[in-house]
């Protein structure tokens, strides 16, 4: 059975916190060669996606695009103060050793 060395693939998922869509496109080529692009929140998928394309492919290059589009929020973000108040008495422990760091960025801290 002959086996088309170029294809094209999309699958799109919706879920409860979003939605995902894998894209795939593959060309001839002597070797695998996979070249992924992942979004930065799901970089740990990369092992995984490659370990998952090289069984079930022997060779060709394929270029997997991975798109994940979050739902918004629809209600009001709460911080928990006990959490912060927490975090920031930790900081301030640490200001005694001197460290040279930047100051705390309040992104990070409701992150």
């Amino acid at each position: 059975m002959t086996y088309s060395m170029t294809a094209f693939a999309r699958r799109e998922r919706s879920t409860t916190w979003g939605s995902i869509a894998w894209e795939l496109r593959s060309v001839n080529h002597r070797y695998l060669e996979t070249a992924l692009r992942l979004p930065e929140d799901l970089r740990s998928v990369d092992p995984k996606a490659r370990e998952t394309i090289a069984a079930r492919v022997t060779r060709g290059r394929v270029d997997a695009t991975l798109t994940w589009r979050p739902l918004e929020a629809s209600e009001a973000i709460e911080i928990d103060t006990t959490r912060l108040a927490r975090v920031v008495g930790i900081l301030e422990s640490m200001e005694p050793f001197k460290l040279k760091t930047a100051p705390p960025n309040m992104l990070e801290l409701l992150r």
